[in-house]
C-alpha cells in the first residue's frame, strides 16, 4: 500500500516537474515521507554513499556559515530554501527499483517534457508571451526558466536519438520528434544563454555518439540563422554585441560583483537579495540595480565567498566524475545515450549559468537534480550488470 502510494507520488512529481512548481514541490514532499517510511519498514529502496555526498555537504555548510555571519541571518537562511531540493538527487537515484520501472519513469519524464514543449509552442502561436518577441514561457512565469528546462530536456532527447540504431525507426521517429519539439520551444523562449548551453550540449552528444554529424550540425545552424526573420536573427547576433543593453549590464555586474567579493572574500555577504550591496558597489555609469549577479559562479562567490565557491567547484567535479564513470560502463545504447545527454545537459546548465543565476531557479535545478539522480541509478545498475557478467 505504501509502496504503491510512493510510486504514484513519484510519478506525479516527475510529471509536474515540467509544468507546475506547486504540484512538483507538494508531491516531492509527500514522496519523501513515503520513501522514508519504506526505508524504516526495511525496504530495498535505501540510499547509498555517493561521490556527491561530501561536496554537497561542504556547499551546505559554507552556505549556512555565510548566512549566520551575514547582516541578515534570518533572511539569508530563508534564501537557501532551494537546498531542501537536494534530496531529489537521492530520491531519483535510489528509490526506483528495477530496470523496467526506471525505463517507465524515464519515458514519463520525456513525455512530460514533450507535452510541455507543445504547450509552450501553442501558447506562443496564440500570442501569449513575454515582451516584444512574445517569448514562450510555457506554464512557467518566466521565459528564462522555461528555456532552461527545455534545454535540459532537449539535451536528453537529442542524445537518445543519436544513440538509436538505424533499424529502430520507431524509436528514432519518436525521440527525434521530441528533439524537434523541445528545440522549437527552446528557440521560442528566446533565452540566449540556454541557446548557447544547448549548442555545447549538442556538440558533446555528437562527439560521444555521432562525430560525423558535427559539421552538418554547425552548417545547419548557420543556414537557420541566415533565413530567420530580421528581429529573430538580431536576437542571435546580439549574443556577441557588447553594447546590447543586457550584455552591458552583465559586464557591469561582473565589475560590481568583483568589488563586493574583494571586501567579503571568505564567506561572502550571505545569500539573499543583493540589490543594496550592488547599489553601493555598482560601477560608474551603471543605471540598473540587480538583486542577483546573473552569473552562477559570481553569485556564489559574492554570497558564499571563496569557501562556498570552492565547494561548488568541488560539486561540479564530482558530478562530472559520476557522469564519466557511468559513461565508461558497458551500458546498452539507450542508457549510454541517456548518460551522454546528461553530460551535455549538465554542461549546458553550467554554460547557461555564466549568464544567469540558474542554480537559484527552483524549477530548473529540480529537473537537473532528477537527471543527476538518474545517473546514480544507471551507475548502480550498470555496475551490478558488470559484476554479474
Amino acid at each position: 500500500m505504501i509502496r504503491k502510494a510512493f510510486y504514484t507520488m513519484l510519478a506525479i512529481f516527475i510529471l509536474s516537474s515540467q509544468f507546475s512548481i506547486a504540484i512538483e514541490q507538494t508531491t516531492f514532499g509527500l514522496a519523501m515521507v513515503l520513501w522514508l517510511a519504506l526505508i524504516i519498514m526495511g525496504g530495498k529502496e535505501k540510499p547509498r554513499r555517493t561521490v556527491l555526498d561530501f561536496p554537497l555537504a561542504a556547499l551546505v555548510i559554507a552556505t549556512i556559515l555565510s548566512s549566520l555571519l551575514s547582516g541578515d541571518p534570518a533572511g539569508s537562511l530563508r534564501a537557501t530554501r532551494n537546498y531542501l531540493l537536494i534530496p531529489v538527487i537521492y530520491l531519483t537515484g535510489f528509490s526506483i527499483m528495477g530496470r523496467k520501472r526506471a525505463g517507465r519513469t524515464a519515458m514519463l519524464f520525456l513525455g512530460a517534457a514533450a507535452a510541455s514543449a507543445i504547450t509552450g509552442i501553442i501558447l506562443f502561436l496564440m500570442g501569449s508571451g513575454d515582451g516584444g518577441l512574445k517569448r514562450a514561457s510555457g506554464t512557467f512565469s518566466m521565459p528564462l526558466t522555461y528555456g532552461g528546462i527545455m534545454m535540459l530536456a532537449c539535451s536528453l532527447f537529442l542524445a537518445l536519438t543519436l544513440s538509436r540504431e538505424g533499424s529502430d525507426r520507431r524509436g528514432i521517429i519518436l525521440l527525434g520528434g521530441g528533439t524537434l519539439l523541445t528545440a522549437a520551444a527552446l528557440f521560442l523562449s528566446f533565452t540566449r544563454s540556454s541557446w548557447l548551453g544547448m549548442l555545447i550540449s549538442g556538440l558533446i552528444a555528437m562527439v560521444i555518439l555521432k562525430r560525423k554529424l558535427i559539421v552538418p550540425f554547425i552548417l545547419l545552424l548557420v543556414l537557420f540563422t541566415l533565413i530567420l526573420p530580421g528581429e529573430y536573427r538580431s536576437r542571435i547576433t546580439s549574443i556577441w554585441d557588447p553594447d546590447y543593453p543586457s550584455n552591458r549590464q552583465r559586464i557591469e555586474l561582473i565589475r560590481g560583483g568583483w568589488r563586493i567579493f574583494r571586501e567579503n572574500v571568505i564567506l561572502g555577504v550571505g545569500p539573499g537579495d543583493l540589490a543594496r550591496e550592488y547599489e553601493q558597489h555598482m560601477p560608474r555609469g551603471a543605471e540598473v540595480i540587480h538583486g542577483h549577479m546573473h552569473n552562477t559562479f559570481l553569485h556564489i562567490a559574492v554570497t558564499r565567498g571563496i569557501l562556498g565557491l570552492l565547494a561548488f567547484l568541488w560539486l561540479i567535479l564530482a558530478v562530472y566524475r559520476l557522469l564519466f564513470e557511468t559513461l565508461r560502463l558497458d551500458l546498452p545504447p539507450p542508457e549510454k545515450g541517456w548518460v551522454a545527454g546528461s553530460l551535455g545537459a549538465f554542461t549546458g546548465f553550467l554554460v547557461n549559468g555564466l549568464f544567469e543565476w540558474n542554480f537559484g531557479d527552483a524549477e530548473v535545478i529540480t529537473v537537473l537534480y532528477i537527471i543527476i539522480g538518474s545517473n546514480l541509478l544507471l551507475r548502480m545498475t550498470g555496475q551490478a550488470r558488470e559484476k554479474g557478467a
